[in-house]
């Protein structure tokens, strides 16, 4: 008994060896995948900065009205409002990313932005000093943009245009003392205009981005009309007065994505 144990251990001790050798290897475990960076998604965030307005303003006296006036009139008053100052707000959107470089977008902003600027002087016209106003004021702006970027990482360099809304108040007048008369308007409500611009954003951490944003945004052109204060008297003495706005807003923004 102790032969036949003694050869079955020494054949358990050659062969086990072998036999261990020929048992199939477990693959190791394969590293994580790092994760895939994504613009998709939506935001919302608050924006501060500057804004600066300008209103180039314009006169248009009818000349039957102002047979002698007029033509003084036309070319005293033409003039530049600017105005600078804080502006300030909120915004929402969202993103989707194409491929690895690729992002469109949509996002929209309402923004207080208190711009108000005035100028006074005189038109000398047949040897009579009319004095006249000449003002604008616009206290927010929002616009709907899109935007389309491309991206690297957690940086996205993006431009962006859309259509933009404010509600200005132009205001004008002329004082005519040779008459003691006054042709006075003023024109408000909201109005529509176009922007563009563009800017880079940076994700910080996780949910979280800051941007840094440039916007230009015109407005066109209101016309509005003048009638003397005393109608009966002078009925054809009316002026068309005509103001631009243009805003250009240079502005920073921290967001939430969602």
């Amino acid at each position: 008994m102790r032969k036949v144990l003694s050869s079955v251990g020494a054949t358990l001790l050659f062969v086990g060896p072998a036999l261990a050798a020929d048992l199939p290897v477990k693959a190791p475990r394969a590293a994580p995948l790092a994760p895939v960076f994504s613009w998709t998604g939506c935001y919302i965030g608050a924006t501060a900065g500057g804004v600066w307005g300008k209103s180039d303003v314009s006169w248009a006296p009818n000349p039957p009205g102002f047979p002698l006036s007029g033509p003084d009139i036309a070319a005293q008053t033409p003039g530049t409002l600017s105005s600078s100052g804080f502006t300030g707000g909120g915004e929402v959107g969202c993103n989707y990313q194409f491929n690895p470089w690729l992002v469109f977008g949509v996002e929209g902003d309402f923004e207080y932005t208190g711009l108000s600027a005035s100028r006074s002087g005189a038109v000398l016209s047949n040897g009579t000093v009319n004095p006249f106003t000449e003002s604008f004021s616009s206290h927010w702006l929002s616009t709907v943009r899109g935007r389309v970027g491309i991206a690297n990482g957690p940086w996205l360099f993006f431009a962006t245009g859309g259509v933009a809304f404010a509600n200005p108040t132009f205001s004008d007048a002329i004082f005519f003392p040779g008459s003691g008369t006054t042709n006075a308007a003023s024109s408000s409500g909201t109005i529509t205009g176009w922007t563009v611009g563009g800017g880079v954003e940076w994700f910080f951490m996780p949910q979280w981005s800051l941007k840094a944003e440039y916007l230009h945004v015109d407005f066109g052109t209101k016309s509005f009309t003048s009638a003397n204060s005393d109608p009966i008297t002078f009925p054809l003495s009316t002026i068309v007065h005509s103001h631009s706005l243009v805003e250009d807003i240079g502005r920073i923004g921290l967001n939430f994505h969602f």
